[in-house]
């Protein structure tokens, strides 16, 4: 039981001492300079993230549409909604890769079981059935 407890007491300390170097930087900054820089840095940087995050949103509709020239399909695409009758490309823009694929060819068609959400084993989520390219069902656990 003691290693036990000498392994929670030096990750604890392990933890902690990021969270400690950064009080210390921070009020050594605060000291040096006040309050009103650290605040507007900080400000700044959430201004610069949603902006750069709100500009590749923008970026991604606008190719999406260029692609699909479709609102409908460009906003389920980005809604992440599946519907029968979508394409693997749009499937594929939608959920994005698969965690695992099933591909079986038959006489007349090819059948593919696209897997999203592995739990182990052989256990997923989501499974979207793909027949010649094209959405044809799926099956969701909650």
């Amino acid at each position: 039981m003691a290693k036990a407890q000498d392994k929670l007491l030096g990750g604890c300390i392990l933890l902690a001492v990021p969270f400690v170097f950064i009080y210390w930087l921070g009020k050594a900054v605060v000291d040096t300079v006040g309050w009103v820089v650290p605040a507007v840095a900080v400000v700044a940087l959430f201004v610069f993230v949603y902006w750069a995050q709100s500009s590749s949103r923008k970026k991604r509709r606008a190719l999406l549409m260029a692609k699909y020239d479709d609102e409908q399909v460009v906003n389920d695409i980005i809604g992440q909604v599946m519907w029968q009758g979508e394409t693997a490309d749009q499937l594929l823009e939608s959920l994005g890769s698969p965690a695992a694929k099933d591909e079986k060819l038959l006489k007349t068609k090819s059948k593919e079981i696209w897997k999203y959400g592995h739990e182990g084993g052989n256990r997923y989520r989501l499974r979207v059935t793909v027949e010649d390219g094209v959405v044809v069902g799926w099956d969701q656990r909650s």
